[in-house]
């Protein structure tokens, strides 16, 4: 498993322990030999609040662009049950490797679909023992490794170039300008 972000709060990582410590609990972890691989700092209290898991996870504080492809190949999942997330841009990058993806429902629209290979936990389920079953699908299920990801890597290319992002906060900035315009002419007219 991979989660990025390390300890940073809206991350969720907390939430992923906690998964985590259902399924050893379960004996799932030792059954499938899950790890998980934390991209950034995990905070001190998090080892102390889940002793058990030392063994199961593994930090990685700091991480080169150039490695980053190899890290989300290998991953079976990534993990990211965010209490908010911008860009995703961990997201897309776990996608155009080829790696599904389990994640909050705080992930941009455009990502949060199954045929892109992102499952997303609603808020209200969105509980440890929610997560822990997700991770055990994704991981349980054989066709993952036969999936032709092929097209989510074109539909990624497509929709989140650099040119693409870029052209849509120009647009925004321009309707956004163009309506703070009206309403500062409907201000002064009054």
């Amino acid at each position: 498993l991979l989660h990025v972000g390390g300890s940073k709060e809206r991350k969720g990582l907390p939430h992923l322990l906690h998964a985590l410590d259902f399924m050893r609990e379960s004996g799932e972890l030792d059954r499938l030999g899950i790890l998980l691989l934390v991209l950034g700092r995990v905070n001190e209290k998090y080892a102390r609040l889940f002793p058990s898991l030392k063994e199961y996870f593994i930090e990685l504080p700091y991480v080169t662009e150039e490695v980053l492809p190899t890290i989300y190949r290998a991953a079976d999942v990534l993990v990211m049950p965010s209490t908010s997330e911008g860009w995703g841009i961990a997201l897309i990058q776990a996608l155009a490797c080829g790696t599904p993806v389990i994640a909050s429902q705080h992930v941009p629209s455009a990502l949060a679909t199954e045929d892109l290979g992102v499952v997303c936990i609603e808020q209200e389920t969105n509980s440890p023992r929610q997560l822990a079953k997700s991770i055990l699908t994704i991981l349980n299920n054989e066709s993952n490794e036969t999936r032709d990801w092929s097209h989510i890597f074109s539909s990624l290319i497509l929709n989140y170039s650099w040119e693409n992002v870029a052209r849509s906060h120009l647009e925004l900035y321009k309707k956004l300008r163009n309506e703070g315009s009206k309403s500062a002419v409907l201000l002064t007219a009054n």
